[in-house]
């Protein structure tokens, strides 16, 4: 036993998308009947017992949160919340003999919290709610950077949360990799998750410290004033990430107004259909999820391909100064069901250098743009091979090998890599792409994983009527039928960092810039407590952005 990783999850989004991340943890574990020949368990999960003596895996997290009633509200007391079909099946032996491919269409209606569609037992010591604020109150907001600290101060988070929760999962460790924060940087959250990180980069400086920093998507629902808080705390959180973790990689889910147009979308739910995808936070948070579990596959694979997490942040981070990073994510990868159909066209990069199968998480933009400029990048592919066994073959046409895909994914990552990465040092190999040896190439790295990612019963149905249960693409739906709940399909994912990260870092200085008709913010911010923000903190934070900015390379906007 070794490498683990304690996750964190701070915030009502986070929680979301945490939940989604562990029950595909979850689903893993339970497809390959608790053991898997590709992927470590024991990075994530701790072995606990259930109340009647049977062995269980726990997840090593702890999810913190608002405390959020349920039903009608009481001074001390809430009546509970109804149960779903989902959780029912999860104590029915009949439904898990035989359970149903998918619960999305009723999730995707009653879900309000994440414990509405969790999976996994969690140890006592995991969950610890904040008593002292509740989601969307409006007479006890929690809504600024400034807040965030101050409720991390009078909450006593350093020894509730630090040295007793934390604490006590790294010791139980025998050798932890280190920590995965999935963070909300929208709300007070965001100054709270500073915080958090600040201490663990004070108390485990040795540790990799790997954080994904969560924004609500642009539904247009939001007035300008609540906009521009939003915006300065994620400005706040990309200083203080940029400082005190190891990799900070800010996420965001495609605004309805992104649907319709671009071919990542095109086997998505359809246009009708995609407001819901991001006004449902159990939707969007379910499409994140999926790139944040496909990019972290590899600190937990068994395989010579793994990758531990100081590994993948000293990779992004070529200049020690640069530890922000961008993640695009193609779900599902539209692999054609027909084996005819050239695999080269999936894997292609336009004319404009761009690959239009993926959406940006990180820089909202409707393909992930192969900068050739860019310091480094890092893609894992998932389940590719596995997928396309399933093609209809014509006379004579036999399925792809895996030697043959390897070879596909090695040109594409070559060709979406920096223009300086260098091919592999080991003696006669030639790929970007070496498992064999166990590695990695400067500047453009992959991995490639057999596990597809599993679209498990909690997860939503986000695929077009052209996706089959396997997670193969047709051009339409033949006899007008459709294939059913997708059940697994291929995921790619690529973080870079680079000169194309100077506009996230643009918009944040902008955003600092208080002028005197946006006053009101620094109220909003605490200005004259102890917490609090003044103009010139403002400033120094802008400061600290332009220097980091200038970091990544590339002109000015």
């Amino acid at each position: 036993m070794g490498r683990e990783v304690v996750t964190l999850q701070l915030g009502h989004a986070a929680s979301f998308v945490g939940t989604h991340f562990w029950n595909t943890q979850t689903a893993i574990m339970e497809s390959a009947g608790g053991d898997s020949s590709e992927v470590d368990h024991d990075v994530l999960f701790r072995a606990g017992e259930n109340y009647k003596a049977s062995d269980l895996y726990e997840p090593s997290e702890n999810p913190r949160q608002l405390h959020a009633w349920n039903g009608a509200m009481q001074v001390f007391e809430s009546d509970p919340a109804p149960s779903n079909a989902f959780l029912e099946s999860l104590n029915d032996p009949a439904m898990l003999a035989s359970p149903p491919t998918s619960f999305s269409a009723q999730l995707s209606q009653t879900v309000r919290v994440w414990s509405d569609f969790n999976a996994p037992f969690y140890h006592p010591k995991t969950i610890f709610e904040m008593s002292s604020h509740t989601h969307n109150d409006e007479n006890n907001r929690f809504l600024t950077f400034s807040r965030g600290r101050e409720v991390f101060d009078e909450l006593d988070l350093i020894n509730d949360l630090v040295d007793e929760r934390i604490r006590f999962f790294m010791e139980e460790a025998d050798s932890p990799q280190g920590f995965q924060a999935i963070v909300d940087t929208f709300d007070g959250f965001s100054g709270l998750s500073a915080a958090v990180l600040e201490t663990l980069a004070e108390e485990y400086p040795k540790k990799a410290r790997i954080v994904f920093g969560l924004a609500l998507p642009d539904t247009g629902g939001l007035s300008n004033e609540q906009q521009l808080v939003q915006k300065v705390n994620r400005a706040l959180t990309l200083k203080c990430m940029s400082e005190a973790s190891s990799l900070y990689i800010p996420l965001r889910a495609p605004s309805p107004s992104r649907f319709g147009s671009g071919r990542w979308q095109m086997h998505l739910v359809p246009q009708a259909r995609a407001i819901g995808l991001v006004t449902s936070t159990y939707a969007w948070s379910g499409y994140v999820a999926a790139g944040l579990d496909t990019l972290s596959l590899p600190f937990r694979l068994k395989t010579d391909s793994r990758l531990d997490m100081h590994d993948l942040a000293s990779l992004l981070n070529p200049r020690a100064e640069t530890k922000a990073a961008a993640l695009s994510l193609s779900l599902p990868v539209p692999l054609p069901a027909d084996r005819s159909a050239p695999l080269e066209q999936v894997f292609s990069i336009s004319s404009r250098g761009r690959y239009e199968h993926a959406w940006d998480l990180t820089l909202g933009t409707p393909y992930d743009a192969m900068d050739r400029d860019a310091l480094a990048s890092f893609s894992v592919f998932r389940g590719v091979a596995a997928a396309l066994q399933t093609q209809e073959l014509g006379a004579n046409e036999l399925p792809h090998t895996q030697t043959q895909v390897r070879k596909i994914l090695a040109q594409f990552a070559r060709d979406s890599g920096p223009a300086f990465a260098q091919r592999c040092s080991a003696v006669g190999c030639s790929d970007l792409i070496c498992t064999a040896v166990g590695a990695y190439t400067r500047g453009s790295n992959s991995v490639v994983a057999e596990l597809p990612f599993p679209v498990h019963a909690s997860f939503p149905q986000l695929f077009a009527p052209t996706v089959s249960a396997g997670g193969l693409v047709r051009d339409s739906v033949a006899d007008g039928k459709e294939h059913g709940a997708v059940t697994q399909c291929a995921v790619h994912v690529r973080a870079h960092t680079g000169p194309a990260l100077r506009p996230l870092f643009e918009r944040a200085i902008q955003s600092l810039d208080i002028s005197p008709r946006d006053g009101w913010l620094l109220t909003a911010f605490g200005s004259g407590t102890r917490f609090g923000l003044e103009r010139s903190d403002f400033a120094a934070a802008r400061e600290d952005l332009e220097t980091l900015c200038e970091a990544y390379g590339g002109e000015p906007e």
